[in-house]
């Protein structure tokens, strides 16, 4: 197990803020493979501050709770990440990005049991080949979804 620099992610002044819990669970998530923890330190950054949360974070939530299979809260987290970045100003929000979010909340829905509003979730994922792929098997499956 590598050591981590706290101080690397951690405020100088010691006190809890949304943007280290986010940097720290990145850290935790990318070079530990820990995403239990990162999972723990994600949702600390949208205690202490919800408006702090960045679709990009929201979205890496999204996806450890969906891997966790916890589909519901997956959907709840992914639902609030593509609001944020239907709305966000920010030119570095691709549509790869965009397509990604809207390609895991269609997966999250499905999973948990909403066939009509994942098919939403993937037609709106223009960008994601793989959830492309998703609608159109979701469509053969269930013709009787509008």
């Amino acid at each position: 197990m590598a050591l981590l620099n706290l101080e690397a992610v951690a405020p100088s002044s010691g006190e809890a803020s949304p943007a280290a819990a986010k940097r720290f669970g990145r850290v935790l998530e990318d070079r530990e493979r820990n995403t239990a923890a990162a999972r723990v330190l994600y949702k600390s950054a949208a205690v202490l501050d919800e408006s702090a949360m960045d679709p990009r974070t929201l979205n890496r939530l999204g996806l450890i709770l969906l891997n966790e299979k916890r589909f519901e809260e997956a959907a709840a987290i992914l639902k609030k990440a593509a609001k944020k970045a239907e709305e966000a100003k920010d030119p570095y929000l691709t549509a790869d990005l965009k397509g990604k979010i809207y390609g895991n909340l269609g997966t999250a829905l499905f999973h948990a049991g909403f066939p009509k509003e994942a098919r939403e979730a993937y037609a709106a994922a223009k960008d994601n080949p793989i959830a492309q792929r998703n609608l159109d098997l979701l469509k053969r499956r269930s013709v009787d979804i509008p």
